[in-house]
C-alpha cells in the first residue's frame, strides 16, 4: 500500500482489551487541552466495536513499520495489542462474525477510511507506558527513541569483557547457518541502538563467530561497520524486531524475547548517570557490580561485588602509575573499604501485594564460600534479621542502608522481578483504582433485576421491625468492599452487625441473608461458621483473611473474661487493615490481613467495652420477636425458593462500583453509598424505588436491651420465690402463726421464709447476704432464658462480683449480694 507520493504505507491496529486502557485513553491531556481521544478516532479513521464492553479496534497508516506489542507485554489487568505485521494474529473487519459466536458481528462504530497519522503508534506507546510490564518498556519504545541516543562515540557505552563473554554465550545457541547475516545484521542494529560503540560489539560478533567456527567473520564485521556508518548518518536500521524474528526462528518467542530483555538490562547499567560523570577506569569498574551513591561530597558508595560476593562500602581514591620513562602520575580507582554483609544478592523478586502493608522481597544470596542463602518473601528488616542470624552482618547500623540502597540499584539494572499477584479474591485498591481479582460477577439481565426486587419487596414485608432487613441489606451490599474503604482512609472503616437476644428469632438468617448478595451462604466451610472456629485471636485473624466477601460467626460468647483478647482483636479488624501478627521467629511478625467485616450473632448482649460498641451495629431480637412455626414456615419457603437469586444484587453492585469508581471514593459514607445503589438497582429493576431503603437500626437498642435483660431476670427470681413460698408456707407453718406470715406476706418476707427453709435449691442467707449458687444456670436453661451463659454474666446485671465462700465446709464460688440490694433490684422503687 502506497501513498499518493508512492511511499510506501504501513497498517496499524489498536487492540483493546480492557477496561482500564479504554479508560486510560477515554480522555488525554494534548497541548494542556482535555481531548476524547476514542471518539476522534471514530471521526477521522475505522474504528470497531469488538464483544467485549470495552473491546475497540482503531486502525491507521502510517509511513513506518513500528514495533509491535502483544498482550504478555502488558500488566496483568492493562492488557492491549498494537498489531503491525502478522506475528500478532489477524484483526477482523466488519461485518464478519465471531470465530467463537456466530450471533456477534464486528460493528462499525467509526470512519470507513484509514487515515494516515504518523505520530499515533509514539503517542499510543508514551500515554499506555505505564500499562507494560517493567523490563518490557524498551521493547516498545526501542524505535521512538533511536535518535534520542545520539551518535556521538563520546555517550557509547563500552562493555566489559564479562558482558562480552556472557552475551555471547546467550546468543551462541541461535547462530545457525542460512540465517548468519540475518542474525548479524539485527545484532548491529540492536547493540547500535543501544548505544554499544563499535569496539565491544566488534568484540561480541567475533566471539560468537569464533564459538560457531564462521569462515565468514570479516563479511560479519564488515556488516557491522555499515551498520553503524548507516546509523551515524541517520539512515535506517533494523534493530530489535529483526533480532527477535531471527531468534524465533531457531526458538520460541518467549525465549528469544527473554534473551533480549537480559541483554537490555546488561546495557541498561551502563546508563546510570552517574558512571557517566566519573572517569573511565571507575566507570569501567562499578560497570561490573549492582551499586548506588551513598553520598556526593565527597562521594561514597555502597557496592555488591559480583566478584567477592560481599556489600561493600568504597570510596574513590588514587594510585600512583609508574612509566617507562620513569616518569608517574597518579590516576583515581575504587576503594574498597569496610565489608558490610558478607554476602549479595544474585535473585531478587519484589512482591506488591495491596492486601499488605509491607513490600516484601523472596531474595537468593551467595557468600564468598559458594553457599547460598533463600529468603521467603520477607520485609527488609526480617532479611537483615535473618542475615544477622546467620552472622553474615558484620556491620548493623551500616546495613540498614546498605541492603535497601543495593535492592534500588539492582531494580534499576534490570535484576529486580517485580511481582504484583493479589492472591485472595475480592475487591481491592490497586494504584488508587477498585480492581476485582479471582473473582467473577456477570452483568446481570433486566429480568434477573426484576426478579431480585420482588424477592426484596417480599423479605421486607416479613420483619416486624422494619428497619432489621434494610441494615442487614444495606452492610451486606457494601461488605466486600470494606477492606477497600480501610485504604482510602483509616476513619472510612464500616461498623459489623451484632445480632444478638432470644433464639429461634431469625439472627442467623438475617446473617445468611447478607451472605446470599455475595452466594456465600452455602459455604459452611469458610463463611458461615461457628464460634469455635474463631474462639481464639489466631483462629480468628486466619478466618477473616481468605477473602474480602463477609463472614457469619454463630453464637458468639465474648463477655468471657478470657476472650478480653478476641475482643481487643475484633476492635482492631473492624478499622485497620491487618487482624493480627503472627511470630515468625523471635524477633519478626507476619502481619494477617482482615479482608472480611464480620456478622456476629450471639444470645448474650454485646461486652461492656464502649470501643467494643462503637464498633458494632446492634441489632436486638427479645421474645416478642419470636415468630409462630408457621410464620418460620412462610419465611423458610421464601428463601429456599428465592435465596439464590439474591446474587443477582452482589453481581449489580460489583458491576455499579468498578463503572462508577467515584461512589466508594466520594462524600459518600457506607450507608449513603448502599442507599445510592439499591435505589439505582430499583430503577433498573422498572420498580419504584421504596422508602425503607431509608431504614437503619438505631444504636439505643443496646440500652433498651440491657433494661429488657434485666427485667427478664428479675421476673424469673420474683416468680421463683413467690412460687416457692405458696407451694410450702401452709405445710411448713404452725397453725397459730399462719395469720401473721399473711398479714405480713411481702416480698422480702417471702424471701426470709424461702431461704430459712432452703425451699430454693439455689438461694442461701448468710451474714445478712443473699448467695446466688452457680445451680441457678441449670434452672435459667429450663426457663429458655439463654442470654445469661454463665455466673459472671448474672454477677454483672447485679453490679457484684463472684466471691469464693465456705458453706458447710465447702468452698463455693458464688455471687454475694446485701439482701437489701437484692430485694431493691428485685422490687424496684417507682418514680415519676
Amino acid at each position: 500500500m502506497t501513498d499518493k507520493n508512492r511511499a510506501a504505507l504501513y497498517l496499524n491496529v489498536l487492540d483493546i482489551d480492557s477496561k482500564q486502557v479504554f479508560d486510560s485513553l477515554a480522555i488525554i491531556r494534548f497541548d494542556d487541552k482535555d481531548r476524547y481521544f476514542i471518539d476522534e478516532m471514530c471521526k477521522t479513521t475505522r474504528v470497531t466495536q469488538t464483544r467485549k464492553k470495552w473491546g475497540r479496534h482503531i486502525y491507521w497508516l502510517s509511513h513506518k513499520q513500528h514495533q509491535p506489542i502483544r498482550t504478555k507485554d502488558c500488566k496483568p489487568g492493562y492488557e492491549f495489542e498494537i498489531k503491525t505485521d502478522y506475528s500478532t494474529g489477524l484483526s477482523t473487519l466488519p461485518d464478519s462474525v465471531h470465530r467463537d459466536d456466530p450471533n456477534f458481528h464486528y460493528q462499525l462504530i467509526g470512519s470507513n477510511v484509514l487515515s494516515i497519522q504518523d505520530s499515533l503508534y509514539d503517542g499510543l506507546v508514551k500515554e499506555l507506558a505505564d500499562c507494560l510490564r517493567q523490563g518490557r518498556i524498551h521493547t516498545e519504545l526501542s524505535k521512538s527513541i533511536d535518535n534520542s541516543h545520539g551518535n556521538s562515540i563520546n555517550t557509547r557505552i563500552s562493555l566489559t569483557e564479562t558482558d562480552i563473554i556472557d552475551m555471547a554465550a546467550q546468543l551462541n545457541q541461535y547462530y545457525q547457518k542460512g540465517l548468519r547475516h540475518d542474525f548479524v545484521y539485527g545484532l548491529s542494529g540492536y547493540l547500535y541502538k543501544n548505544k554499544v560503540n563499535l569496539e565491544s560489539a566488534e568484540n561480541v560478533i567475533k566471539l560468537i563467530c569464533q564459538s560457531a567456527n564462521d569462515e565468514e567473520l570479516n563479511s560479519r564485521i564488515t556488516v557491522l561497520h555499515n551498520t553503524y556508518r548507516n546509523g551515524d548518518a541517520n539512515a535506517p536500521i533494523s534493530g530489535y524486531s529483526s533480532l527477535v524474528d531471527i531468534l524465533t526462528r531457531v526458538s520460541y518467542e518467549q525465549n528469544a524475547r527473554s534473551v533480549l530483555d537480559s541483554l537490555f538490562r546488561t546495557f541498561n547499567k551502563y546508563h546510570n548517570p552517574i558512571l557517566s560523570q566519573l572517569d573511565s577506569t571507575i566507570s569501567q569498574e562499578l560497570s561490573n557490580h549492582s551499586f548506588e551513591v551513598m553520598s556526593y561530597s565527597p562521594i561514597s558508595f555502597v557496592i555488591a561485588h559480583s566478584d567477592k560476593k560481599q556489600i561493600l562500602s568504597g570510596t574513590i581514591g588514587r594510585i600512583k602509575q609508574e612509566h617507562d620513562n620513569e616518569n608517574s602520575d597518579y590516576i583515581q580507582c575504587v576503594q574498597y573499604e569496610k565489608i558490610i554483609i558478607d554476602a549479595v544478592p544474585i535473585k531478587i523478586t519484589k512482591y506488591e501485594n495491596p492486601t499488605s502493608i509491607e513490600i516484601k522481597y523472596e531474595i537468593e544470596f551467595q557468600t564468598p564460600t559458594g553457599q547460598l542463602l533463600k529468603f521467603q518473601p520477607a520485609s527488609l528488616d526480617e532479611i537483615l534479621s535473618y542475615l544477622k542470624l546467620n552472622g553474615l552482618v558484620y556491620k548493623v547500623r551500616a546495613a540498614e542502608e546498605a541492603l535497601p540502597a543495593i535492592l534500588n540499584a539492582c531494580y534499576r539494572d534490570g535484576k529486580v522481578t517485580v511481582k504484583r499477584e493479589i492472591e485472595t479474591p475480592g475487591f481491592y485498591l490497586v494504584d488508587n483504582r477498585i480492581e476485582m481479582y479471582k473473582t467473577e460477577h456477570k452483568k446481570p439481565t433486566a429480568e434477573e433485576i426484576a426478579i431480585c426486587a420482588d424477592l426484596l419487596l417480599s423479605i421486607q414485608l416479613k420483619y416486624k421491625h422494619k428497619e432489621v432487613f434494610p441494615t442487614i441489606l444495606k452492610w451486606g451490599i457494601m461488605a466486600p468492599f470494606s477492606y477497600i474503604l480501610k485504604q482510602f482512609d483509616s476513619e472510612k472503616w464500616m461498623p459489623w452487625p451484632y445480632l444478638y437476644g432470644w433464639t429461634n428469632t431469625g439472627k442467623t438468617t438475617n446473617g445468611r441473608i447478607a451472605l446470599a448478595i455475595w452466594r456465600k451462604h452455602r459455604d459452611k466451610t469458610r463463611h458461615d461458621v461457628g464460634f469455635s472456629s474463631t474462639d481464639n485471636v489466631a483462629r480468628f485473624g486466619r478466618a477473616i483473611s481468605y477473602n474480602t466477601y463477609p463472614v457469619l460467626i454463630n453464637e458468639v460468647q465474648l463477655n468471657d473474661d478470657r476472650q478480653k483478647q478476641l475482643v481487643e482483636a475484633l476492635k482492631h479488624a473492624v478499622q485497620s487493615q491487618t487482624a493480627r501478627s503472627r511470630l515468625m521467629s523471635r524477633s519478626i511478625a507476619e502481619n494477617i490481613s482482615a479482608l472480611s467485616p464480620c456478622i456476629l450473632t450471639s444470645n448474650d448482649l454485646p461486652p461492656q467495652d464502649p470501643a467494643f460498641k462503637r464498633r458494632i451495629i446492634p441489632i436486638y431480637n427479645s421474645k416478642e420477636d419470636e415468630p409462630s412455626p408457621e410464620e418460620i414456615e412462610q419465611f423458610h419457603t421464601l428463601l429456599r425458593t428465592g435465596l439464590d437469586s439474591l446474587g443477582t444484587l452482589g453481581d449489580f453492585v460489583a458491576n455499579y462500583i468498578l463503572e462508577n469508581q467515584g461512589i466508594l471514593n466520594s462524600n459518600f459514607n457506607w450507608i449513603d453509598a448502599a442507599k445510592h445503589i439499591l435505589a439505582e438497582f430499583f430503577k433498573v429493576a422498572g420498580k419504584e424505588v421504596p422508602d425503607w431503603i431509608e431504614y437503619l437500626v438505631q444504636e439505643t437498642q443496646v440500652q433498651d436491651a440491657a433494661l429488657e435483660k434485666e427485667q427478664i431476670i428479675r421476673g424469673f427470681f420474683e416468680k421463683t420465690i413467690n412460687d416457692a413460698f405458696t407451694r410450702n408456707y401452709r405445710a411448713l407453718t404452725l397453725r397459730e402463726d399462719i395469720n401473721e406470715v399473711i398479714h405480713e406476706n411481702t416480698i422480702g418476707r417471702r424471701l426470709d421464709f424461702c431461704c430459712n427453709k432452703e425451699l430454693i435449691p439455689f438461694l442461701r442467707k448468710k451474714d445478712g447476704h443473699i448467695l446466688i449458687l452457680h445451680d441457678i444456670m441449670h434452672e435459667l436453661k429450663g426457663h429458655r432464658i439463654n442470654s445469661i451463659i454463665h455466673l459472671t454474666q448474672l454477677a454483672r446485671i447485679f453490679q457484684s462480683e463472684i466471691k469464693p465462700i465456705k458453706l458447710n465446709g465447702t468452698t463455693y464460688r458464688l455471687i454475694s449480694i446485701p439482701i437489701a440490694k437484692f430485694l431493691e433490684f428485685i422490687s424496684p422503687a417507682i418514680s415519676f
